[in-house]
């Protein structure tokens, strides 16, 4: 496996500097492993409808394909008896969501974020942990899709 692409939710800090910018893809790569994101250095952004918020450090808030944006919060969700009451890693930081109830989502509602590029040479047991919160009467799935670039 040459580099591969995570898609989608993720939990992993990034290196910034020239030399991680992919030049075949464009985009931020990471090869210093382990890799952890928890979201705690992003802005918290508006929850509000067609308010989209940017990702960071590498991550992409897909623009298209998609019917939703993730939106990075801190603390409960707006809507009741939905999401975290807060993240995962410590109870005050950040992490980030898709609303699935309220007059913003609608019906097969997806929205895609795209992380760095991942160059998993030289490491045959590489695997991909987060930490994941599905709760509400609207809630779906989850997926997490890898490609492979070689």
């Amino acid at each position: 496996m040459k580099r591969s692409l995570l898609l989608l939710l993720t939990a992993c800090g990034v290196l910034f500097g020239s030399s991680l910018l992919n030049s075949t893809y464009g985009q931020v790569t990471i090869d210093c492993f382990p890799y952890f994101q928890d979201f705690d250095d992003w802005s918290t952004c508006s929850n509000t409808c067609q308010a989209p918020c940017a990702g960071e450090d590498g991550w992409t808030n897909d623009p298209t394909g998609d019917t939703q944006d993730w939106t990075t919060w801190t603390g409960g969700t707006t809507s009741g008896s939905t999401g975290p009451s807060a993240d995962h890693t410590s109870g005050n930081g950040n992490y980030i969501y898709m609303e699935t109830s309220g007059s913003c989502s609608g019906s097969n509602d997806s929205c895609f974020i795209t992380t760095p590029l991942f160059d998993l040479n030289g490491l045959p047991n590489a695997f991909f942990a987060y930490w994941r919160h599905l709760y509400g009467a609207t809630i779906g799935s989850l997926h997490v899709d890898l490609r492979t670039y070689t």
